[in-house]
């Protein structure tokens, strides 16, 4: 890395931690109402879903100011340009993501019927959403700092990286059921935004990264699948 990267990746971390002092006092609320969401969800299904979008469009709303905007100016503030560069694929993939989310609210598409699904998606949706939800805290130098308080203090809802792993793992469960263009604007959050930061070395977002790439695979082996289908369809008539 660099050494304009270096100074990037101090300053992105400073920031988050700033970022993170200023409203942790808010950081409970979301965990709770996902708590209590995912109990619902898993119990009644899609007839919590508007309750469900109505939440993520707000805790995006909010992404999409603090982390989206805030963070911007802080970084061209502080570093110019160039640092706005680097990062202003983040507000850009927030605002589609919450165009999606909108747009799900006026079109239901999601499947949140989850009595029925693949066991193997567990391997990859447990994981995942432990560590959204926990998301430990980083510190350049020193390493991730497993307190328990941040299952209900940390950064989910408050950071873009672990709140996106908590609907992202979620659709997971479920693809090709469901809202695809939001699980497309969701895996591409997570591929893009993942692998700037892992290549930034903030080692939360690995597990953020890894889900991303899960995600992705799964979405072009569906559809090479699909097309294979298609061809036999084909080959047979």
């Amino acid at each position: 890395m660099d050494e304009f990267g270096i100074k990037f990746g101090i300053l992105m971390g400073q920031l988050v931690t700033l970022y993170r002092n200023m409203f942790a006092w808010l950081a409970p609320i979301p965990h709770v109402i996902t708590l209590l969401l995912l109990i619902l969800i898993f119990r009644f299904g899609q007839r919590f879903r508007k309750v469900f979008v109505l939440y993520f469009i707000i805790n995006y709303i909010w992404l999409l100011v603090f982390v989206g905007g805030w963070f911007s100016i802080q970084l061209y503030t502080r570093m110019g340009p160039a640092a706005l560069g680097m990062y202003l694929a983040t507000p850009v993939l927030l605002a589609i993501i919450l165009f999606q989310w909108i747009n799900e609210l006026r079109h239901p598409r999601l499947n949140l019927d989850l009595k029925k699904i693949e066991k193997w998606r567990l391997l990859i949706f447990l994981p995942a959403f432990l560590w959204g939800f926990w998301y430990p805290p980083y510190e350049w130098g020193v390493g991730l700092d497993f307190n328990p308080r941040e299952l209900l203090f940390g950064a989910y809802g408050l950071m873009g990286c672990p709140t996106t792993m908590i609907p992202l793992s979620l659709l997971f469960l479920k693809y090709p059921s469901g809202n695809r263009p939001l699980f497309y604007a969701l895996t591409a959050y997570s591929v893009c935004i993942g692998a700037a930061m892992v290549a930034l070395r903030y080692i939360p977002d690995i597990p953020f990264f890894l889900l991303g790439l899960a995600s992705l695979a799964l979405l072009l082996i569906t559809r090479l699948f699909k097309k294979g289908d298609q061809l036999f369809l084909l080959e047979e008539y």
